[in-house]
C-alpha cells in the first residue's frame, strides 16, 4: 500500500518532514565512508609488508576520488541537466587499485562480477592453466582396450588441481568478495574473517538517483562543499575505527543524503541570524524540486535510465 501524504503546505522541517525515499538504504554493499576517508589508506589493504620491506605506498582519498558529475548533455527535455546526478560506481575505476582481486598465493587477478560457476573456472584456469577445467575427476574417461591413456596420472593430478583451487578460492570468496559483498538471497552481514561455502553475491544496488519523487541538480549547487550537506562523512573516527585490527566496515546502511533540516539551511525565506549572517534566501516553492503531477520519475528518465 503507498503510505498516506499529508498535506505539504510549506518547505520547512513541520510541514514537509522527511523526504520517504531515505527512510532506508537499499545497497547490499558493506562500505564505511569514514574509513576510506582517515590518511593512511594502504593502496593495496590485503598485502602486508614483509620484514625489513619499506612501508606500503598510501593513498589519501577525498570525495571526488570516486564521486564524478555526470557532464554527458541532456537527452531530452524531461532529462535533468547535465552534470545533475553522480555517475555509478565502479570496481574497476575505483576500488581495483586498492582492493585488488588476487588469487591468494597467485600472482593473477581474476575479473570483477563473475558469477561463482565463472570465478572457480578462472581459478582452475590461474593456477593450472593446461588442465581443461571441463575434466570432472567424478567421471574418469574411459580407457580404450589396449591404450594407455595414462589416467591414473591425469585423474590424479585433476583431483590436485581441484582442490587446491577449491582451497583458494574459499580463501578469495572469504576474504574479498564477502569484504563488500553480502551472499545472495540473505539478509544478515557476514563477519569479518567468517569463512562461508562460496555463493553468487547479490547485486550491489547502489541507488543511481536517491531522491526518487524530486529532482536534484548537483551542478547547481557546486559552490557547496560535499560535507555541508554530507555531513556524516566528516564525523569523527572513534579509536576502534582507527585500530588496524577493526577495519572491517561498519555503519554501512547509513544513508547520508541531507534531511529537509539541511535543505532548508538556503531553501526558506532570508533572514539574519543573531551572528549578523544572511540565511535562507534561495528558492523554496514545490516546483524547484517537484514536477507538475509528478511527471517524470528522475529514475525513469532517458538521461538516468540504462546506467
Amino acid at each position: 500500500a503507498k503510505p498516506t501524504i499529508g498535506n505539504v503546505t510549506q518547505f520547512n522541517a513541520v510541514s514537509h518532514k522527511t523526504f520517504r525515499s531515505l527512510a532506508s538504504d537499499p545497497g547490499k554493499i558493506n562500505f564505511n565512508h569514514r574509513l576510506h576517508l582517515l590518511p593512511g589508506q594502504i593502496r593495496n589493504s590485503y598485502r602486508k609488508p614483509s620484514a625489513g620491506e619499506p612501508p606500503l605506498p598510501t593513498k589519501q582519498l577525498e570525495c571526488a576520488s570516486c564521486h564524478a558529475l555526470d557532464a554527458s548533455p541532456p537527452a531530452t527535455g524531461a532529462a535533468p541537466s547535465a552534470g545533475a546526478y553522480m555517475l555509478p560506481i565502479s570496481f574497476d575505476r575505483h576500488c581495483r587499485e586498492c582492493h585488488p582481486l588476487t588469487i591468494p598465493g597467485e600472482s593473477k587477478s581474476v575479473r570483477h562480477g563473475l558469477k561463482m560457476k565463472e570465478l572457480r573456472e578462472a581459478v582452475v584456469g590461474a593456477i593450472a592453466p593446461e588442465i581443461n577445467f571441463k575434466f570432472s575427476p567424478s567421471q574418469p574417461r574411459l580407457l580404450i582396450p589396449g591404450k594407455d591413456l595414462g589416467q591414473s596420472e591425469a585423474h590424479a593430478a585433476a583431483q590436485n588441481v581441484a582442490a587446491e583451487a577449491e582451497g583458494k578460492l574459499n580463501s578469495l570468496y572469504s576474504a574479498r568478495c564477502l569484504y563488500c559483498h553480502k551472499r545472495a538471497g540473505e539478509k544478515s552481514e557476514s563477519q569479518k574473517g567468517e569463512t562461508r561455502k562460496p555463493a553468487d553475491v547479490a547485486a550491489s544496488e547502489i541507488p543511481t538517483v536517491w531522491l526518487k519523487h524530486a529532482r536534484f541538480d548537483h551542478s547547481a549547487h557546486r559552490l557547496v562543499k560535499c560535507k555541508e550537506c554530507h555531513a556524516a562523512k566528516d564525523a569523527e573516527a572513534s579509536e576502534k575505527e582507527l585500530d588496524p585490527s577493526n577495519l572491517w566496515p561498519e555503519k554501512s546502511d547509513a544513508v547520508m543524503i541531507p534531511s529537509v533540516a539541511v535543505c532548508v539551511n538556503c531553501h526558506a525565506p532570508p533572514v539574519v541570524t543573531t551572528k549578523g549572517a544572511l540565511q535562507g534566501g534561495a528558492r523554496f516553492d514545490c516546483a524547484e524540486c517537484h514536477r507538475y503531477h509528478q511527471g517524470t520519475p528522475p529514475s525513469n528518465s532517458s538521461k538516468v535510465k540504462g546506467r
